[in-house]
């Protein structure tokens, strides 16, 4: 068994508008790379993964904290942006897999908790349940959710994005 600790950006506007949800190379295209630091992080679960390899521990961590959450897990379903801490290594998920980040600062504790957004999160259920069944009807929630979020400062997303987003290949 190895250990490890997950990371999400904090759920704060000013923290994370053009950081969180974003891969490494739109980070560096738009100059934001140096804004990726542990202080703008919090620490949402530590646990154990039985894998030997990297990174079947990385796609196992990646798969296991979608849907359903175990008790303890402070966060949203594993996404790019979210760093895990494994044997003194730290994993970016980015948009086609994990990639090993030098990184500075000093994460928060998950001790401190953040409010959520409860609009945001029922579409977000919302969209996860549809996605096996209605691909067109999740197309749609996920859509209307990036707006909103867009709307309130937490992401900056384009719609041309929305397609690629779909269709990216699964972890």
């Amino acid at each position: 068994m190895t250990k490890f600790t997950l990371y999400q950006i904090k759920d704060d506007p000013k923290v994370a508008h053009g950081i969180k949800f974003s891969g490494l190379k739109e980070l560096e295209k738009y100059g934001l790379r140096d804004k990726l630091t542990l202080d703008i992080y919090k620490k949402v679960y530590e646990g154990e993964v039985k894998d030997s390899r990297t990174s079947r521990q990385l796609e196992t961590i990646y798969t296991m904290y979608q849907g359903k959450k175990p008790e303890g897990y402070t966060g949203h379903s594993v996404s790019v942006s979210d760093i895990v801490l494994m044997n003194g290594v730290y994993y970016y998920c980015d948009r086609y897999g994990w990639i090993v980040i030098d990184i500075s600062g000093t994460p928060s504790s998950e001790n401190q908790k953040e409010e959520t957004d409860p609009l945001a999160d029922m579409a977000i259920d919302d969209y996860l349940s549809l996605l096996d069944s209605d691909k067109d009807k999740a197309c749609n929630i996920l859509n209307h959710l990036l707006w909103y979020l867009q709307q309130e400062g937490v992401v900056d997303f384009h719609e041309d994005k929305l397609d690629e987003l779909m269709n990216a290949p699964a972890y």
